[in-house]
């Protein structure tokens, strides 16, 4: 499965210019539910408790993401899962006239990390639901962001208080190609495409499936009748 990253040109610059991939502070993102706990996360570790011999409450307080600072310390980059790229995505996360998207794998993206980077995809669940699988508390987003397909790479770290982290991400390592917004003017295109030569990069940049004028009717072929 193809993994998309929505952006735009000066930050795409900045990864080939830095060589790295930057992973930002939970607490930063716009939707305030990120890292807040599900009910049903609450509710599977009172079952669980039960069999530890451990009172619910101090079970539930060992268990890491139980408080607000857990969001300062947990960085995280977003990537859309699909085999094709999405108007939605254009639209949300990117300028639809000057917007790139970068393309790459699961298998690509997990061989550029360190060990300490844990991969997963995010499972959209109803918070208030009484009863979800239990993953880690930032694979969780509510339901209402399931369009997004989101597969995410997580970095847990305390060492201190800082706004985000970069990754060291040679562009040739991971990049399959560049895909240029659905309604990009050819001057851009080419911009991007200079962009890339400059930096050596190996991979093509291409115009967006969604470009493409539809047909409307026949008169352009010619059939033999019967």
């Amino acid at each position: 499965m193809k993994l998309w990253r929505y952006l735009d040109l000066a930050k795409l610059v900045s990864l080939l210019e830095t060589e790295t991939l930057f992973f930002a502070r939970m607490d930063t993102f716009d939707d305030p539910f990120e890292g807040a706990t599900p009910e049903g996360y609450i509710n599977e570790l009172r079952e669980r408790s039960l069999d530890s011999g451990i009172s619910a409450g101090m079970y539930i307080t060992q268990h890491e993401g139980m408080s607000e600072d857990f969001r300062k310390y947990t960085f995280v980059s977003c990537w859309h899962q699909s085999e094709f790229e999405s108007e939605a995505m254009w639209s949300l996360y990117s300028d639809k006239h000057k917007g790139i998207s970068i393309v790459t794998d699961l298998e690509k993206l997990t061989n550029i990390f360190p060990s300490g980077v844990k991969m997963g995809d995010v499972k959209y669940v109803d918070f208030d639901s009484p009863q979800i699988e239990l993953v880690p508390l930032h694979f969780y987003k509510r339901s209402a962001f399931e369009y997004e397909k989101e597969v995410r790479a997580v970095i847990v770290d305390r060492s201190e208080n800082k706004i985000g982290i970069a990754i060291q991400a040679k562009p040739n390592d991971f990049i399959e190609k560049i895909v240029v917004s659905p309604l990009a003017q050819p001057w851009f295109v080419d911009v991007v495409k200079g962009v890339c030569r400059r930096y050596n990069c190996k991979f093509e940049v291409e115009n967006s499936t969604l470009g493409i004028k539809p047909r409307y009717a026949f008169e352009e072929y010619n059939f033999e009748l019967e």
